[in-house]
């Protein structure tokens, strides 16, 4: 399609009667692509005419326009169909000879100038940056053109400038052309302009304030962009009592479990550490939960014939590992602060915005205030800072949950340090596995890793392959190269899948930086709780990266329940089909909250030191059906609230941090095509709620200056790790090494100037719009951590099919 009034040509007017005038028009006629009808149309013009020049005319020219309008729209996935279809043209006009005597340009008018990434300023940015490839015919190679059109190349162009190009070179040197023309040939040299965009004539000065490249606002930390509307904020407008409900039939699973029971026995029983067995009464005995015949024993359930099933929790005082902490609390004045972590998996701002506001509002009642004279000051003494430009390390969770839990960051291996290792001599190596003395590659046992993830190792059973210990220094597995986020760290792990753990080593510090390893050894009580069960799972860090032992686990109810048939992953968060009579507390269906009640709620527990992980799946929700995907989480809204006002009136606050956060936004699922959610999915929720009185005024102070400022999983590693040490003996502290590009929230002032790559962040993450040069849209998130992501990742050559396959 010409834009001209009446384009004078020879050819085409049939063939633009097939197209419909604007872009509108049906992106495929037959099972082509409407680009590729145009592109076979020049196929057959330029042999037909490139013949007639060679064969009867040595002096015929011809000139081809070929305009693609594909790109026109904003989601991009018809310019992304388009690429690979123009390259091979390009390469087979190329490879005829076509191009021997032809100055071929590839150019575009503008970037998009509307939708929803016109809102950011890379959007605006890229509007006024049109695309310009040229490639002059090889004659001109020996002759002075060649040579100007290299210089040229570097400076400021027009359009009247390429305009100027073609006439010179089309334009018979006997033949007067129209005066009064702008722009300068790009074939011969420049005497002056187009040093810089101001100079230049033609650019207006506000496209020149756009122009591509990283810019530097010392007024601004970071500048998010602009967020794009979602459909979910259209029915987060509607009033819940109005909206369909997706209630969850729990007959079917009642009766399942005890239909296995004969008429003698018609209940069946299991606890935290006992496996399903028939029962008739109360596996901690007629008494219930005040039986110490387990003490180590946390959760029951009991199913009875026609009966909801019924779960208790409880913490005696007699439980051995409390004994333990106990012991090792001794020796210390004082007891450090208890660590409470409630990652919401998937929520970003915008999704707790919308889907959590009970729990929004209450923690912006305790945000923190600026006084008149400069002081931090917040309601009731309790302070709830909000990290709005928490950064992500990685697109899923592992990536992201390691950073926060152990300072440590994960890469991708084939984009990594040592992606120069031959793959062909660590076959098994480089799966994360050894070898067999059958030649197979053998994953290591649950909880332990390659020795080295480098070298291949053979053994029968991996014994002297495979290891649970934390590796010493080693400088051959020292990352070298300071153009990667890894640089100057120890290779560690690799997988599960294309994972790889890079974390700091030295000769000084050489013992595991997992946090809940650090815990330990410091004396802390530890309770580790996904609301799944993993055991098996590539998608979770704990005993896949780390291995991990808690002296409670959630995930053992949940495995309990999955063998019994009484859970289904699609009915996570609160929709468990069971009920409790809490000690502490309401009566609940959220076991995960229940055992942390237990936690804080038992009198004997208070003074001894926590550290609990609580990963909720309420928002991890893929449903196509938007207002299903969401129903979950405004169920567990309620539930967090209930809990966090629980938390904050217990004695045991007063030497708490609990931190609320979420990994990432949803980057899985039909939604994920929509770009409102490829932006929100780098930006995820952090609130950090903590007494006054346990960080100070200078605390308080730096904490509020922060909130700001770019902070990722490494900042909050530091933060919790020094609150954890802070009242520790020196001889207890940990050998573990700390991510040293890492800054304290509380006690350390993050730098104005800090940018992503100071902060380890790759730059597809990055929040900051003054720190990217795009963020178009893609089709779903490019994942290149996971296979199935892999199909969604703009650079094909990333798809490696067998990995795909493999599933």
């Amino acid at each position: 399609m010409l834009k001209s009034l009446r384009p004078s040509t020879t050819h085409g007017s049939e063939l633009s009667q097939l197209f419909c005038f604007d872009f509108d028009r049906p992106n495929c006629l037959g099972p082509d692509l409407a680009a590729e009808q145009l592109m076979a149309y020049g196929d057959e013009f330029l042999r037909l005419y490139e013949t007639k020049r060679r064969e009867e005319n040595p002096n015929l020219r011809w000139a081809a326009f070929l305009h693609f309008i594909d790109t026109h729209e904003d989601t991009m996935v018809l310019s992304s169909m388009l690429d690979k279809k123009m390259s091979a043209f390009l390469s087979r006009v190329a490879k005829s000879g076509h191009f021997d005597r032809t100055l071929a340009l590839v150019t575009s008018d503008h970037g998009l100038h509307y939708g929803p990434y016109f809102q950011s300023r890379s959007g605006r940015r890229e509007a006024v940056h049109p695309v310009l490839f040229v490639r002059a015919p090889a004659y001109l190679e020996r002759n002075e053109p060649m040579s100007a059109l290299y210089a040229n190349i570097q400076k400021w162009i027009t359009p009247f400038d390429v305009h100027e190009t073609m006439v010179s070179v089309s334009a018979p040197k006997d033949v007067s052309v129209r005066d009064g023309r702008r722009g300068t040939s790009l074939l011969v040299p420049w005497q002056k302009g187009g040093e810089s965009c101001g100079a230049a004539l033609d650019i207006p000065a506000e496209y020149c304030s756009l122009k591509i490249g990283l810019t530097s606002d010392t007024s601004q930390t970071c500048t998010r962009m602009p967020r794009p509307p979602n459909i979910l904020s259209f029915y987060s407008d509607i009033g819940r009592d109005y909206r369909t409900r997706f209630s969850l039939d729990c007959g079917e699973m009642w009766n399942s479990t005890a239909s296995k029971a004969n008429s003698y026995n018609r209940c069946q029983c299991a606890t935290s550490h006992r496996g399903w067995y028939r029962c008739d009464k109360h596996p901690w005995g007629d008494d219930e939960i005040l039986s110490e015949s387990y003490p180590e024993e946390y959760f029951a359930l009991v199913q009875c014939r026609g009966r909801k099933m019924s779960y208790d929790t409880r913490l005696l005082a007699s439980h051995p590992d409390l004994e333990r902490s106990r012991a090792l609390r001794t020796t210390e004045s004082e007891s450090p602060a208890s660590i409470l972590i409630i990652e919401v998996d998937s929520a970003s701002l915008a999704y707790a915005q919308r889907h959590l506001p009970k729990t929004r509002s209450f923690l912006q009642r305790y945000q923190m205030k600026k006084l008149d004279d400069g002081k931090i000051d917040c309601s009731s003494g309790i302070c709830a800072p909000e990290f709005t430009h928490f950064s992500l390390n990685g697109p899923n969770s592992i990536a992201n949950q390691i950073p926060t839990l152990s300072g440590c960051i994960v890469a991708r291996f084939h984009h990594g340090c040592f992606m120069h290792q031959d793959e062909k001599n660590t076959r098994c190596s480089g799966q994360g596995k050894f070898e067999s003395e059958a030649g197979e590659c053998v994953p290591c046992p649950d909880g332990s890793f390659l020795v080295d993830p480098l070298s291949e190792c053979r053994s029968d059973d991996g014994t002297e392959c495979c290891t649970t210990v934390f590796p010493s220094w080693n400088a051959s597995r020292i990352c070298h190269d300071p153009s990667r986020d890894e640089y100057g760290l120890q290779l560690f792990r690799r997988g599960p899948r294309r994972h790889v753990t890079y974390c700091p080593i030295t000769e000084n510090h050489y013992e595991s930086p997992w946090i809940f390893d650090v815990a330990k050894k410091l004396g802390y009580f530890t309770y580790f709780g996904d609301e799944f069960c993993y055991e098996g799972s590539p998608f979770v860090a704990q005993n896949n990266i780390f291995p991990l032992a808690p002296n409670l686990e959630l995930q053992r109810l949940y495995c309990r329940l999955e063998e019994s048939r009484q859970y289904k992953f699609a009915a996570v968060g609160p929709r468990l089909c069971a009920d409790s009579n809490l000690r502490w507390g309401a009566k609940s269906s959220n076991p995960g909250f229940d055992l942390i009640r237990e936690l804080w709620g038992t009198p004997d527990l208070v003074r001894i030191p926590k550290l609990v992980y609580l990963n909720a799946m309420a928002a991890h929700n893929y449903d196509p059906a938007w207002m299903k995907m969401v129903s979950v989480a405004e169920e567990y809204d309620e539930q967090l609230l209930q809990f966090l006002e629980f938390i904050i009136l217990h004695e045991s606050f007063a030497n708490t941090v609990v931190v609320v956060r979420a990994d990432h936004g949803l980057q899985g699922g039909p939604a994920t095509v929509e770009y409102s959610m490829q932006v929100e999915h780098r930006e995820p929720w952090t609130h950090v709620l903590l007494p006054k009185a346990l960080v100070g005024d200078s605390g308080m102070t730096q904490l509020y200056a922060n909130q700001r400022k770019i902070v990722t999983g490494g900042d909050l590693y530091l933060t919790l790790r020094s609150l954890m040490e802070s009242s520790s003996s020196s001889g207890r502290n940990s050998r573990a090494a700390r991510p040293p590009w890492s800054y304290n929230l509380i006690h350390d002032s993050i730098p104005a100037t800090r940018t992503c790559k100071d902060a380890k962040v790759p730059i597809d993450f990055c929040p900051c719009e003054e720190l990217v040069d795009f963020r178009p849209p893609s089709f779903g998130i490019c994942n290149s951590f996971d296979q199935y992501g892999d199909l969604f990742c703009i650079d094909q050559d990333d798809v490696v099919l067998p990995d795909i396959l493999e599933l």
